[in-house]
């Protein structure tokens, strides 16, 4: 017993946590930003992004540049519309998922210098940036810290506009890369947390659901100040256990995003290149969609217990229907089965559609343990599933296709 008070009294003092200090990184338009920096002579012609081709049925701007922004083009305006707002110089450009790709990867390799913590989204647009202890974050002054990375992001990437809030609160952080955008760094000193959050309306918090919202307008509730005033009890109340619990801890400062489950969700979309309704090429679609799903489904070591089929219809009407699968699986024949069964059940309406998306859910790891009543037919379907995926992992998705998904891309 005395031994181990001496060897307690000996030991050194455990260092103090670092003062926490997030960067928030906000991109507008980034299919077009992707678009303009793998192809520099667009930069004086205004031109927008679209999903579809131009003649689709009430194809709309999905990413509009600079240009086309200040003649007054915006995202989800239909085409024929922006080019009476922009004139003839006005272009259409379908999206260019290798350069998206090649800064999302450049982005990333960025962040990486700056920390190992950090959190990016799938498609590029947004970024967390945790550099609580970081080299960076003694050696800079905070206020500085936004605009080295926001030159250093442009100047390896070839963006031309990209927002930054740095903050010691996550949430403030967030807020300030909002305000920042399309292309500006704001960075609230340490200690004016709670006087930033003050004076932001109530309608600019992050993560909140829309039903929220729509209650605080209804309460009167317009300013992040006058739910300052209101205690937790009173705001469960109206708004609810979770919500109101997360509007607490928002307008101090000590929450961010919701809640993540820790069960890995893998999603595919296939969009289609003109508004179809004929039955044989939407089969073919969904097959193509399952395919991504259950490509990326081994890549990452996983099966899936259930599957999501969502549709997006020409007129932005969306349905969605959740299949459980027999058991988890990383099987194409059995992930497609389930989602051609969801589309026939849930494809009731006579509209076109423009995208289905493939959700895998309720994930876990694959064992190598097979179906006890797995046959021979199972065993090479297997195999052969292996080994496209490795094809692929090399030459990439497009290296393997089925016949239908050829068919389809012809159409």
């Amino acid at each position: 017993m005395l031994a181990w008070r001496r060897d307690a009294t000996s030991m050194t003092p455990p260092r103090p946590r670092p003062q926490p200090l997030w960067a928030r990184v906000e991109i507008d338009q980034f299919a077009a930003q992707a678009l303009l920096a793998a192809t520099p002579t667009l930069a004086k012609i205004p031109f927008a992004v679209v999903r579809q081709r131009e003649d689709g049925h009430k194809a709309s701007l999905f990413a509009v540049s600079r240009r086309a922004s200040e003649l007054g083009a915006c995202p989800g305006m239909p085409v024929f519309i922006a080019r009476r707002k922009v004139g003839d110089r006005f272009r259409t450009l379908p999206r260019d998922e290798r350069a998206e790709s090649a800064v999302r990867a450049t982005l990333s390799a960025v962040y990486g210098e700056w920390t190992p913590v950090f959190e990016s989204a799938t498609a590029g647009s947004w970024a967390w940036l945790d550099l609580s202890g970081t080299p960076i974050s003694r050696a800079v002054a905070w206020e500085d810290i936004g605009r080295r990375l926001s030159a250093e992001l442009k100047a390896r990437s070839g963006l031309c506009e990209l927002a930054v809030g740095v903050s010691v609160s996550r949430v403030v952080a967030q807020i300030l890369a909002r305000q920042a955008l399309p292309d500006s760094v704001i960075a609230c000193p340490v200690g004016q947390e709670q006087a930033q959050l003050a004076t932001v309306d109530a309608d600019s918090l992050p993560g909140l659901a829309s039903a929220c919202r729509e209650r605080a307008q209804m309460y009167g509730l317009e300013g992040v100040d006058q739910l300052l005033d209101l205690d937790r009890a009173t705001l469960v109340r109206r708004f609810g256990k979770q919500e109101g619990g997360r509007i607490y801890g928002l307008v101090r400062g000590m929450a961010s995003e919701p809640r993540r489950s820790a069960v890995a969700e893998i999603e595919a979309e296939t969009v289609l290149r003109a508004d179809i309704n004929d039955e044989v090429l939407l089969h073919e679609a969904v097959r193509l969609t399952a395919d991504k799903a259950t490509h990326d489904l081994r890549r990452a070591g996983l099966a899936a217990h259930a599957i999501r089929l969502t549709l997006l219809y020409s007129d932005n009407r969306r349905a969605q229907k959740t299949a459980r699968l027999l058991a988890s699986t990383d099987i194409f024949d059995r992930i497609s089965a389930a989602s051609l069964a969801a589309f026939d059940e849930l494809h009731v309406r006579r509209v076109a559609l423009k995208s289905l998306h493939v959700a895998a859910l309720r994930t876990s790891s694959t064992t190598g343990q097979r179906d006890l009543f797995d046959g021979i037919h199972q065993h090479k379907r297997r195999r052969l599933g292996a080994a496209i995926t490795d094809i692929r992992q090399r030459l990439g998705f497009d290296a393997v296709l089925t016949g239908g998904a050829l068919s389809l891309d012809r159409e």
